[in-house]
């Protein structure tokens, strides 16, 4: 492919572990193909610029894409799609019938779980969770 398009920019949330881990796998992907791809925590970042607050940018990957922002699944399909070795499963998952199965699993119960312990860590750590 000859021109490239802007650097995509990942939000995701730093403090949630599985997420954490899941992005530090593509961060260390896209510097072994030197790929200038921005990984950007939500907890550090201006979410106002991107049109995102706290608990919405929390609830599922975000990207940053050709100034468009993506989430969810597509947000995936384009962070894999630039990803040496992941770029099959970019465009696999957006074909009809896997992307379907894709935003049932990410969409339906991945994202949701993650967002829901997020939010269980958020009170544990003010101090008004149960436990």
């Amino acid at each position: 492919m000859s021109g490239h398009s802007d650097p995509a920019t990942v939000i995701y949330n730093g403090d949630c572990p599985a997420c954490a881990a899941g992005i530090g796998l593509h961060a260390r992907a896209a510097r072994t193909g030197a790929l200038p791809i921005r990984f950007e925590d939500l907890n550090a970042c201006d979410l106002a610029r991107l049109g995102l607050d706290e608990d919405r940018a929390a609830r599922q990957i975000h990207v940053l894409k050709d100034g468009v922002l993506l989430e969810g699944v597509p947000a995936l399909a384009a962070l894999w799609s630039q990803l040496p070795g992941w770029r099959w499963l970019g465009r696999a998952v957006l074909r009809p019938a896997l992307r379907q199965a894709a935003e049932l699993l990410y969409g339906r119960v991945i994202a949701p779980t993650v967002y829901r312990r997020h939010l269980r860590r958020k009170r544990l750590a003010s101090g008004t969770g149960a436990r």
